[in-house]
């Protein structure tokens, strides 16, 4: 290799002192002084291409980036850089809704971060709001449509979790088709809550199902059922 004499010569953060050695393939490498105030080793070929600019410390130190105070970003406004680590640039944020979140700058202009975090409530009770417009309380299948509201008012949800309580206590918690003891229970009605509102809270019209049992018969037989009903399902799942 041709030798070039570069001392005295600045790359970068670094000037090249005296050529230090060369390598087996003839290669030169210099020693150099960094604006640091370390010394370092490096080819001459890095040096000139630029790919060495420093002994590592440019590496090591944060660089700052571009100010991006007073721009918009989705609903929050920059109003200062908070702090830069390991090159993670963060920054204080005004939502349009008043309150004040620290970003990250890479989630800013990428999108995931567009809100303090009332963008996901609002469209979370957007959905839920949408998911029970569409749920009407007719098609549940404990619905009696002969009844009126003040009649609907006296049977609170507390006597149904009483019955409940009552009938899988007498069950001994243990399913009545496959054994299962404990887990997710259901008590289930033997005659139908709708077509037979007479025995809807007998102690006696409940069995203890568990959650598989339970979906599987009303799978099979649908909602509007009766004790004859059950009695075939149980007939047909009995385990000894």
């Amino acid at each position: 290799m041709k030798k070039i004499n570069i001392e005295g010569e600045k790359f970068g953060g670094l000037i090249a002192i005296k050529r230090y050695s060369q390598d087996k393939y003839k290669r030169f490498h210099w020693l150099c002084k960094c604006e640091c105030g370390n010394d370092c080793v490096v080819g001459q070929n890095n040096l000139r291409s630029g790919n060495t600019v420093s002994c590592g410390c440019h590496r090591r130190k944060p660089q700052l980036k571009a100010d991006l105070s007073g721009e918009r970003f989705n609903r929050l406004i920059i109003l200062k850089r908070v702090h830069v680590k390991k090159s993670l640039t963060h920054w204080l944020c005004e939502c349009d809704c008043g309150s004040q979140v620290v970003v990250f700058s890479g989630h800013l202009k990428n999108g995931h971060t567009k809100s303090c975090g009332c963008l996901v409530k609002e469209i979370a009770i957007s959905i839920a709001h949408k998911f029970l417009l569409f749920k009407k309380r007719e098609n549940h299948p404990r619905w009696d449509k002969l009844k009126c509201n003040s009649e609907r008012l006296k049977e609170r949800p507390s006597e149904i979790k009483e019955w409940s309580r009552k009938v899988l206590r007498l069950n001994n918690f243990t399913c009545l088709v496959c054994k299962k003891k404990g887990g997710v229970l259901n008590a289930h009605h033997l005659n139908s809550y709708q077509n037979f509102p007479l025995l809807r809270f007998e102690i006696s019209n409940g069995v203890c199902l568990c959650k598989k049992c339970h979906i599987n018969f009303h799978r099979k037989y649908g909602w509007k059922t009766n004790k004859l009903q059950f009695e075939e399902y149980l007939s047909m799942n009995y385990i000894i």
